[in-house]
């Protein structure tokens, strides 16, 4: 049986479809980003409570959703807030806070690592060392497949 619970942070409510328990959960996720997203779903079949934090709600589906100058220029889905450097200048983080995280309006290729890449590899201007870690253990560690040689 999966338990989920999701619950907005930022508004504190429940998102439709998912009841509160009394309060006690066996894992805790924050965020729903790359990271939290592909975890709860790992663990959604363990039986678990489990309850997903996010500080956002949904992204409204409009036509700037698809617009790239809406969203990389004008920064139409980013926080408002200001952070700061370490000499105290402020700074904008260029962050999301929605269900999704920054991974909602990523915008790149994720390539499935072959076994030669783990390895030393020369290169026109060099080499690029080996990784301290062979694909076996990453496999292990992460539940990767690792896409053997054509």
């Amino acid at each position: 049986m999966e338990t989920l619970v999701f619950l907005s942070v930022l508004y504190g409510k429940n998102l439709p479809g998912h009841l509160m328990t009394n309060g006690h959960y066996d894992i805790i996720i924050i965020g729903t980003g790359a990271g939290g997203g592909t975890l709860a779903r790992k663990l959604a079949p363990s039986g678990k409570k489990i309850l997903i934090l996010e500080r956002g709600d949904y992204v409204k589906r409009e036509p700037d959703n698809w617009n790239p100058r809406s969203v990389n220029v004008e920064a139409k889905y980013n926080t408002k807030e200001v952070w700061y450097d370490k000499d105290g200048k402020p700074l904008h983080p260029h962050t999301n806070y929605n269900v999704g995280g920054n991974t909602k309006f990523y915008g790149a290729a994720l390539f499935r690592m072959r076994k030669e890449d783990f390895g030393e590899i020369q290169h026109f201007d060099g080499v690029s060392p080996a990784w301290p870690v062979s694909p076996v253990h990453t496999s292990l560690y992460v539940g990767l497949r690792v896409v053997p040689p054509e």
